[in-house]
């Protein structure tokens, strides 16, 4: 069995460990519980091949766009635009105001995090990350528009 499901289970059996219970052999005693229920999941998988993803061929399949019929959608091809251009294209469609557009440029075009543009901005954190989620969304509604105006 591989040792990040020993190491998984023993960080399990240290966060419920009862030490004002059992205040001596800890170290035993912890090894020994952990063993215990590996060997009770041991019970419940039973003998067999366990898959834990599916392959990328049916991934694929699986995420692949289908219409009612099950036919594949016909999608068209993506669109090369850059961050820069569609901030351009949002400011000059009017769809965000200036202050979101320069919020959503330091976070996706120059890579800020939020701390860093919640200081900047003098605000929180959680202010930045609703402001990004409103102007975002603002934009994906008109993503047609801003496709066209950008490209």
């Amino acid at each position: 069995m591989a040792t990040n499901v020993y190491l998984a289970r023993l960080w399990c059996v240290i966060g419920s460990y009862p030490l004002k219970r059992r205040p001596v052999h800890i170290a035993a005693n912890l090894s020994m519980d952990t063993l215990k229920a590996i060997s009770r999941e041991h019970r419940w998988l039973g003998k067999g091949d366990v898959t834990l993803r599916p392959s990328s061929e049916s991934l694929e399949e699986l995420l692949e766009p289908n219409g009612l019929d099950g036919s594949p959608y016909d999608l068209p091809p993506p669109v090369d635009v850059e961050v820069h251009q569609v901030l351009e294209a949002s400011s000059l469609l009017r769809l965000i105001d200036d202050s979101d557009a320069a919020l959503l440029r330091s976070i996706y075009a120059d890579g800020m995090s939020g701390a860093q543009a919640a200081r900047q901005l003098h605000t929180s954190a959680g202010m930045v990350r609703v402001r990004c989620s409103k102007a975002v969304r603002q934009l994906a509604a008109h993503a047609v528009e801003l496709t066209d105006a950008a490209a």
